[in-house]
């Protein structure tokens, strides 16, 4: 396959994935819609830190842009892979999930697009 023919593809695979992380979103909570909340740009730190929800974990540590502190992000992104030892930059989606379970989020992250990565050290 040429490069473009490639990155097409991944691009799609992409998509659908990130549509399944809503239909999953929808299914869940047995809502046949979700509606859009709004389109947030977060940068994703380089490395997770111990965090407890429910039961102690590793958390994502965001900063909303364009201006905000670094904050624990207990939910998870619908077809973004984390990368330690990389800054990113993502554009997501947001929807709110109608009554949610008890010990989870109302709220859904899908990624729209990584709009910057870059090497950065990781910080223990």
């Amino acid at each position: 396959m040429s490069v473009s023919v490639t990155a097409a593809f991944r691009r799609r695979v992409r998509s659908l994935a990130s549509l399944m992380a809503v239909g999953a979103a929808m299914t869940a909570c047995g809502e046949s819609t979700t509606p859009l909340l709004e389109f947030v740009t977060l940068s994703v730190a380089p490395n997770r830190m111990p965090c407890v929800g429910v039961v102690p974990t590793t958390c994502l540590v965001v900063r909303r842009l364009p201006d905000s502190r670094d904050e624990y992000f207990y939910d998870t992104i619908g077809g973004f892979t984390f990368e330690p030892g990389y800054r990113q930059v993502i554009k997501v989606r947001v929807y709110r999930i109608p009554d949610p379970p008890a010990d989870g989020s109302s709220l859904a992250y899908v990624l729209v697009r990584v709009l910057e990565r870059r090497p950065e050290a990781v910080i223990e």
